[in-house]
C-alpha cells in the first residue's frame, strides 16, 4: 500500500479499493492506508446504538404524547357525542310528547265524531220509529178505506136491490097501465 498524505489521508492513487466499489456519481471514494474495509463498524457501534436509543425514546415520547392527545381528542369527541345524544334524546322526547299530544287530540276528535255519529244514528232511529208510526197510520187508513169500500159495496148492493124493486114496481105499474088501457079500450069502445 502507498504512503499517506500529511493530513493522514491517502491521495487515492492506486491505494486500495474504493469504498462502495461502484459508481457513485462518477467518483470512487478512496481508502487510505489506515482505512480498511469494515473499520467504521466497531468504532461507531456506541454512536449508532445511542442514536437508535434516542430515536426509540423520541418515538416512545411521541407515542405517549400523541396517545394522550388521542385520548383527549377521543374524550372530547365522546363528550360531544354524549351532548349530541342528550340533545337528540331531549328533542326526540319533546317530539314524542308533541306527537302523543297530537295523537291524543286526534283520538279526542275521533271520539267526538263517534259521538256525533251515535247521535245521527239516534236521529235515524227516531226517524225509523216515526216512519213506523206513519206506516201504522197508513195501515189504519187502509183498513178504514177497506171498511168504507165495504160500506159502499153494501150501499151499492142496497141500491141494486132498490133498483130491482123499482124495476119490479115499474113492471107492476106498466102491467096496471096496460090493464087500465085494455079496460078503457074495452069499455069505450
Amino acid at each position: 500500500m502507498a504512503e499517506a498524505d500529511a493530513d493522514g489521508e491517502g491521495d487515492g492513487a492506486g491505494e486500495g479499493e474504493g469504498v462502495g466499489d461502484g459508481d457513485r456519481g462518477g467518483r470512487t471514494l478512496p481508502t487510505g492506508p489506515r482505512v480498511i474495509r469494515g473499520c467504521y463498524i466497531p468504532s461507531m457501534t456506541a454512536q449508532v446504538w445511542t442514536l437508535i436509543a434516542l430515536l426509540g425514546a423520541t418515538l416512545i415520547g411521541m407515542l405517549a404524547y400523541f396517545g394522550t392527545r388521542f385520548e383527549t381528542l377521543i374524550g372530547r369527541i365522546d363528550a360531544r357525542f354524549d351532548a349530541f345524544e342528550g340533545r337528540m334524546d331531549a328533542r326526540f322526547d319533546a317530539l314524542e310528547g308533541r306527537m302523543e299530544d297530537r295523537f291524543a287530540r286526534v283520538d279526542d276528535r275521533f271520539a267526538v265524531m263517534e259521538d256525533r255519529f251515535a247521535r245521527i244514528d239516534g236521529r235515524f232511529a227516531l226517524m225509523e220509529e216515526r216512519f213506523a208510526r206513519i206506516d201504522e197510520r197508513f195501515d189504519r187508513m187502509d183498513q178504514r178505506f177497506d171498511r168504507v169500500d165495504e160500506r159502499f159495496d153494501r150501499v151499492d148492493a142496497r141500491f141494486d136491490h132498490v133498483d130491482q124493486r123499482f124495476d119490479a114496481v115499474n113492471g107492476r105499474i106498466d102491467g096496471l097501465a096496460a090493464r087500465i088501457s085494455d079496460h078503457v079500450e074495452r069499455h069505450a069502445g
